[in-house]
This record gives structure tokens, C-alpha cells and sequence, in this order.
């Protein structure tokens, strides 16, 4: 897992006329993407391959947006700095059957396990 670094804070966001786009907000980065692609089996987390050498994991994707996420054949990610938008840029989607990654490995759980816990404690 020490070549994959996971995305601090991200958002995901409904748009289009329609509502059926899907856009990724996330803090700029340095270099500019280089045939980015999400992979994507429908759970807890995602890879972004942003390029060959950034492999960002999307962690604790919402249960509300996965089925829509897992459909999508491809997103706007949307870079910002602050307020400002640096880049905007579509970025296709692979769905697999299965990330063959330990997501404990990484630090990860589940949703329900992360976020359910945590307002039982509340």
C-alpha cells in the first residue's frame, strides 16, 4: 500500500440538467493528469490513477452516490485551490468486480463501520 496515498478530504457532487453527472472535487495537485481513470467495484473506496505515478485512494465513498458511481462511464474531477478551480477534466471509469486491495492494510474499514460507530458514540 506505500505507493498509494489516500485523498484527505473529497467531495462528490450530482450536476447536469438531468442530474446525471457526477463531478469529484479535490484539492489541486502538482503535474497535470495523464490518462486518468477510477477504479471502481461499487463499495467502500476507489483507486484514481491520476497517472502513472499517483495513485490516489478515494476512501468512504457514500452509500447514496455508489450504485450512481458504479454506473457512471466516466466523471468531471474538478482540482481547486481554496475557492479557485485550477483544473477540470473527465476521467473514465472502470468497474471491476473487486479491488484486489486489504483495504485494513491501508487503515480502512467500512462505511458502516466508520461512520455508524462514530454517531453511536455521539
Amino acid at each position: 500500500m506505500a505507493s498509494y496515498t489516500k485523498e484527505g478530504c473529497f467531495l462528490i457532487a450530482e450536476g447536469g440538467s438531468a442530474g446525471d453527472e457526477l463531478y469529484i472535487f479535490m484539492a489541486a495537485k502538482k503535474n497535470h493528469p495523464e490518462v486518468p481513470k477510477i477504479i471502481y467495484d461499487g463499495r467502500d473506496h476507489a483507486i484514481f490513477l491520476r497517472n502513472a505515478r499517483q495513485k490516489i485512494i478515494l476512501d468512504y465513498i457514500h452509500p447514496e452516490i455508489r450504485d450512481k458511481l458504479r454506473k457512471a462511464f466516466q466523471v468531471m474531477v474538478v482540482e481547486t485551490i481554496l475557492d479557485n478551480i485550477k483544473e477540470t477534466y473527465p476521467v473514465a471509469m472502470e468497474i471491476v468486480d473487486n479491488i484486489p486491495l486489504d483495504w485494513n492494510k491501508a487503515g480502512l474499514g467500512t462505511w458502516e463501520e466508520v461512520f455508524l460507530s462514530e454517531s453511536d458514540h455521539k
